[in-house]
This record gives C-alpha cells, structure tokens and sequence, in this order.
C-alpha cells in the first residue's frame, strides 16, 4: 500500500510539473503578448510604385504618387499595403537649380489589409518635410489627424535623373505606428 501510494505521488507530482512546463510558456507568451492597451504598434512598410512630378514655370510643383507592397509588424504578420496621393512642393531641390526641396506636403491615401481576416484599414496620411531633397531620396514625416506617426523615404530618379529625363519608377519605405 505504502509503495503505491509513493507511486502515486510521485506520479502525481510528475504529471503536475510536466503539465505546468508545458503551460508555463503558454501564460508568458501571453502575458507578453502586446495588445492595443499597450499602445500602437511599429509598422514597417515598403512597395514600389512611381513618382510624378511636374515643375511648372511658376509655383509650387506638383506631386502624384502611388504604389503597392508589403507591411510587417504587430506580431510578425505581413499586410499588404496601397498608396496613392498628391500635393505640391515649394521646388525640386537639384532639378529645379535649388539644393534642397522645400515645404514637401502630400496627402496619401494608405490602406493596410489583414492577413488573416481580410480586414481593412484605411489612413488618410500627411508625408511633408519643410526641408528635403529631390532626386534620388525624399525623407518625409508621417502624420494622421495633426499627430505624428512615423517617417520614411522614396527613392526615386536613380541617377539624380530629373522628372523630364529618366523613370518616375520608385520605391517607398516608412515606418509608423499602427
């Protein structure tokens, strides 16, 4: 009777350590789990697409963007992710016999689609800078309704090749939250 019972609770006991190592990192990956209450969460963006711009005799240039790729983050999903947008800036930087580009603002639509569940979220965004450069990279901060989210870049006219020499091809890159 006494060596059954010692049985028992030896069993008994390894049972209850095997099932505690086994849900033991189940409660910490969830308790590590980020979750909307602890904040927005970094989003990492990249797609390629193109960047028209034109650079009339007089006044701002005008900009038309759009573009298509692959976001990751919140937990290591990968979205996909569309842009399109417009707006204007003060010059050209090289192209328009300025070094920099001043007062780039653009309003780009952004929408991000789940993974798993189709859902979509769609962003109205602000990517200006006071002070950037034009060709080749354009340094941005992101926006949504006056707040900061994040920052990017486009890489555009490889070559430093103005608007009416070379490809409007591009690519985008940014991180924000989300």
């Amino acid at each position: 009777m006494k060596l059954r019972r010692g049985l028992r609770s030896r069993l008994g006991r390894t049972v209850v350590a095997c099932v505690a190592v086994a849900i033991g990192p189940i409660g910490l990956v969830a308790a590590a789990t980020p979750t909307a209450a602890d904040g927005p969460l970094p989003l990492e963006c990249t797609g390629a697409g193109s960047v028209n711009v034109a650079q009339p005799a007089s006044g701002p240039a005008a900009w038309a963007i759009s573009g298509a790729g692959f976001c990751t983050g919140k937990l290591n999903q990968s979205f996909t992710m569309k842009l399109a947008g417009t707006g204007t800036s003060d010059s050209l930087g090289l192209c328009s016999a300025q070094p920099l580009v001043t007062n780039l603002n653009l309003t780009v639509a952004v929408t991000i689609t789940g993974p798993v569940d189709g859902s979509v979220h769609n962003q109205t965004q602000k990517w200006s800078l006071p002070v950037t450069t034009f060709p080749v990279t354009d340094p941005f901060a992101i926006s949504t309704g006056g707040s900061p989210i994040g920052l990017g870049t486009i890489w555009t006219r490889i070559f430093a090749q103005c608007p009416n020499g070379g490809s409007p091809a591009a690519t985008f890159d940014w991180t924000q939250q989300f």
